[in-house]
């Protein structure tokens, strides 16, 4: 990161809804360990991250016309990802 004067991190490895509900061991590791190390990283170096997230969280019974931006609780993994992408990514602010 010093040596190549890199100021934003992407974080784009993911395991993606269908394959992160057949092995939840592996998307947990995979996608909030490696944001969690992501984010150490970061804070280290005094980077930017950029970590995308998608539609997907929201679930299957979610309403598809009007959906609301907060309020709705999904069992899924990627929904679990994504809130857990957001406490961690508040902690590491808290913690600068």
């Amino acid at each position: 990161i010093k040596e190549h004067h890199i100021k934003t991190i992407y974080n784009l490895p993911a395991i993606l809804s269908a394959k992160a509900e057949e092995s939840h061991k592996k998307a947990f590791e995979v996608n909030l360990v490696g944001l969690f190390q992501t984010l150490e990283i970061a804070r280290k170096y005094n980077c930017k991250i950029f970590t995308p997230s998608s539609i997907g969280v929201f679930g299957w019974n979610s309403p598809k016309n009007k959906t609301p931006q907060d309020g709705i609780i999904s069992l899924t993994i990627r929904f679990q990802k994504s809130l857990h992408s957001i406490i961690l990514a508040k902690f590491e602010q808290i913690e600068k």
